[in-house]
This record gives structure tokens, sequence and C-alpha cells, in this order.
């Protein structure tokens, strides 16, 4: 069975993702209790929770003008698939991303997004319709003699890209932002040149036949690593 998952729920998707990812209990804490815009769901089999994954809602910033303004279309940012390691290959993780395909499909979201966790899962995620691969391009720029960095919260970061990018880009909300600068103090994120050129950065399954890529490489503003 797929439901929504509840608070109760919560220690058993911990069990999943200590399993699966981390055993950072800081980081596992920060995630559960303060991650905004969340939306868990589980697979429950005989009462047992074996399967899980986390939705998240993310915008795209087109280049297509509508009345002189930028286009927006919205999407929703897969986060964290896991299975116990003795439930796997039993489709339990694929029948939940085709759950959330179709409810966000019904209800008019644009696009799935998600990234592999590692390279190997790519054919995995293709073969549920993440077939769209997306490059990460480089949306800070290299200066040769140093730059000026100074702090911003996240409402200023927010208002800085979305004067500075104009379209083809992946926008978390303010509300995230937030949330996203708390996480990378106790996980950084990889340094972008550690990304490699020829591995895509994200998958991106459309839902909406209005929806369209500028092209196959966009800017992010942060990374959920």
């Amino acid at each position: 069975m797929i439901r929504p998952a509840t608070k109760q729920d919560y220690p058993s998707i911990r069990a999943i993702c200590k399993e699966c990812f981390t055993t950072d209990a800081k980081y596992l804490d920060l995630f559960f209790n303060h991650c905004p815009s969340k939306a868990s769901f589980v697979y429950e089999m005989d009462g047992k929770i074996v399967s899980a994954l986390h939705t998240i809602g993310i915008s795209y910033v087109s280049s297509k003008r509508t009345n002189g303004l930028r286009t927006y279309y919205h999407g929703l940012y897969i986060y964290g698939v896991g299975t116990l390691k003795s439930y796997r290959n039993k489709g339990y993780s694929s029948s939940l991303i085709n759950y959330i395909s179709a409810g966000a499909s019904k209800i008019g979201w644009d696009f799935l997004l998600l990234r592999p966790a590692e390279p190997r899962l790519i054919d995995f995620y293709q073969n549920v319709g993440f077939t769209t691969p997306i490059y990460r391009s480089n949306d800070l720029p290299l200066f040769e003699n140093g730059a000026h960095i100074s702090k911003l919260s996240a409402v200023e970061l927010f208002k800085l890209r979305d004067s500075r990018l104009k379209s083809n880009y992946f926008q978390w909300s303010h509300i995230m932002l937030d949330y996203i600068i708390r996480e990378a103090k106790i996980n950084p994120p990889l340094p972008y040149q550690t990304n490699p050129t020829n591995i895509p950065y994200t998958l991106l399954k459309p839902l909406s036949k209005d929806f369209k890529l500028d092209s196959n490489s966009a800017i992010f503003s942060y990374p959920m690593e």
C-alpha cells in the first residue's frame, strides 16, 4: 500500500535513510524536523514501511515570454528514494515514483526532477520516465584576482538570483533556500567542478505537454546534495 507518510512513520523512514544514504543523526534531525514544504510517501507491506521518498516544490524559469514576463513552470523535486535492502528488486521504489507521477500530473504539475545518488542508478530512473538529462551550468563567475564575498539571507539570495538569472534555471523558494543554507553548514555540497561533465546532474520527467526546457543544461539556484 502506498500512502502519505505521517510523523509516526519518521522512525521507520529514518531507518531507510540510514541504510541507504547516511547515518548522520544531525542531518537527519534537520531534514525530518525542519525541511519545509516536504511531502513524504511510503510503501507499506504487512504493516512494515519498506520504501519511501520525499517531494519538494521547485520551479523552472524559462526564456519563453508571456506578455513580456518570464514563464515559470512548477514541478516536484523527488528526494531520498530508498528501499530496505531485504525488499529491493520488487518494484516498490518504481511504484512510489509512478504514484507521485500520476498524482502530480493529475493536479497540473509540469515536471518531476531528481538527482540520482549514484551514476549506476541512471538506467533505473530512465526506465520510470526520467529520460531527459540535464547538465549543470556553472552559475558563479570565476575571478582571477579574487572577489568580495558577503553574507546573504535566503530572501536576499532569492532576489539576487531572480534579478540576475533571466532564464533557464531551477529555483527553490526563499523558504527552501533558508533550509538549504542551514543544511550546507553541516553537509557542505561538493564543488561544482567535481561533477563529471559526461554525467547528468539531474534527470527530468515532463508531465505537461506545454512544458519545454530551453536546453539540456541549466543553472540550479543551490544544490540539494
